[in-house]
């Protein structure tokens, strides 16, 4: 039995348990890090042709499976329906694909230029 040593987040998987695509990041990012500090990763996936969800916990899709980033979850998941891209717009707002950026992200590289 190992120990932990610490927790990173190596990869980016796509978010539908059947497709298992799977993305190294090149260097690892903290698990309690938020978006900001893996911009540079993400920025790297999105050319790839993934799609995401910046949430606390984020959802990455797989080019093949990019468009799911818009299917409805409420159905699936109730207690998370705020966390459904297709019925809530705050959620709305919060997909990054090559085309669609979240203002967020807007914002924040504006602050690192």
């Amino acid at each position: 039995m190992g120990r932990i040593i610490k927790r990173e987040i190596v990869g980016f998987t796509c978010e539908l348990r059947s497709c298992g695509q799977t993305v190294r990041t090149h260097l690892g990012y903290p698990a309690n890090g938020t978006w900001h500090d893996q911009l540079e990763e993400l920025e790297r996936l999105i050319s790839l042709g993934w799609g995401m969800v910046l949430h606390s916990q984020l959802r990455t899709y797989c080019p093949e499976h990019i468009e799911r980033v818009w299917d409805c979850t409420c159905r699936t998941h109730p207690t998370r329906a705020s966390l459904c891209t297709s019925h809530n717009t705050e959620s709305a707002s919060l997909v990054w694909t090559a085309h669609d950026t979240p203002q967020q992200v807007k914002e924040f590289r504006k602050v690192l230029s």
